[in-house]
């Protein structure tokens, strides 16, 4: 069986990362990673493997039937290192394959923690420090592994963390990733919890809003970074890049409303996009009612109707023409809809 694989020269597994993701296997030598003699090369097969992320490693030498020799490793998605286990004469020793953890991508049972009293944060130290310290950990590529809220502590008003389970990793965790390892918190929250736990993960470690964005938005790709920072022709490609296989009706529907604003907001026909978003919400009986009315009167403003956007905006305000007026500015921050 012939395999086309990319030998990789480098040593920065984000474009491994990248290569992997784009569907591509990638052979790493030896050498490609600093490997302390103290450390078996297993750990850092499983360290490569979390490293690159949703991703599958397997010694070359296994594939060929001969003696057990970690490096060179084949690293690809998780399909295709299966499938090539698969053809091998011989089952891999374990624990070959080794594959990263699995991924979260949806948090809608939790909807409810940010849902409600956004503007009614109360602080709590503990909760508070345990955001801080899961975004040190993040900022410093080591995710907790097991972040469940019976494994913090308060010792002398500072947090501190039992039975910890890290993974060291050799490059930046993705998104993804940092809300896998929030995700074991969350159960046990209640809203101003996570309001607390939101604000001290984001005060030391700004980049991680985001890993908000995908817990909160269901944000895969980053498009709500480009619509916060009007870069709407960005988002609108990259939401209907997430559209293509998102299968969650609310998502989509997140998905759709904004695209509906970012499009209206560029000049782009956003008609048929909200012919679909009311289709959806129809279809899976989504309260989306008021929602699809914001939508709408963003086309509005768009077309130059004003005074039909102004109606369309009652149901939120007792002035809509000022916030029309407001809405009006090409550069007027528009909130992002989350369904």
């Amino acid at each position: 069986m012939l395999v086309e694989a990319v030998e990789f020269e480098g040593d920065d597994l984000l474009e491994v990362r990248s290569l992997v993701a784009a569907g591509r296997l990638v052979l790493l030598p030896s050498d490609a990673i600093a490997q302390p003699d103290r450390l078996p090369e297993q750990y850092w097969a499983r360290t490569i493997a979390e490293s690159v992320g949703e991703s599958a490693v397997v010694p070359l030498s296994c594939l060929r039937s001969e003696p057990l020799q970690v490096f060179p490793l084949l690293v690809g998605p998780k399909e295709a290192i299966r499938l090539l286990c698969g053809y091998a004469d011989e089952l891999a020793p374990e624990p070959f394959p080794l594959e990263s953890m699995p991924l979260r991508t949806h948090y809608r049972q939790y909807r409810d923690l940010w849902m409600q009293g956004q503007d009614q944060m109360q602080p709590d130290l503990f909760m508070l420090q345990i955001g801080m310290r899961m975004g040190d950990l993040h900022a410093r590529n080591i995710l907790h592994g097991d972040a469940h809220l019976g494994n913090w502590g308060m010792i002398d008003a500072q947090v501190v963390i039992a039975d910890p389970e890290p993974v060291f990793l050799l490059c930046p965790p993705t998104p993804q990733q940092c809300a896998t390892d929030l995700h074991a918190l969350m159960p046990d929250l209640q809203p101003n919890h996570w309001l607390n736990v939101r604000t001290g993960y984001r005060s030391e470690w700004p980049e991680g809003f985001r890993t908000i964005d995908v817990i909160q938005l269901g944000d895969l790709n980053g498009w709500a970074v480009a619509f916060r920072t009007q870069q709407y022709t960005q988002a609108i490609a990259l939401m209907g890049e997430q559209l293509h296989s998102e299968q969650d009706p609310r998502t989509r529907m997140t998905l759709l409303l904004n695209t509906v604003v970012a499009k209206a907001r560029s000049g782009v026909d956003a008609w048929s996009d909200h012919r679909e978003a009311t289709s959806l919400a129809e279809a899976h009986t989504l309260p989306a009612d008021t929602a699809l009315g914001i939508a709408e009167a963003f086309i509005a403003i768009g077309e130059g109707d004003l005074r039909r956007a102004e109606n369309l905006l009652r149901v939120i305000t007792r002035d809509p023409k000022t916030l029309v007026e407001s809405y009006s500015a090409p550069d007027a921050q528009v909130p992002i809809t989350n369904m």
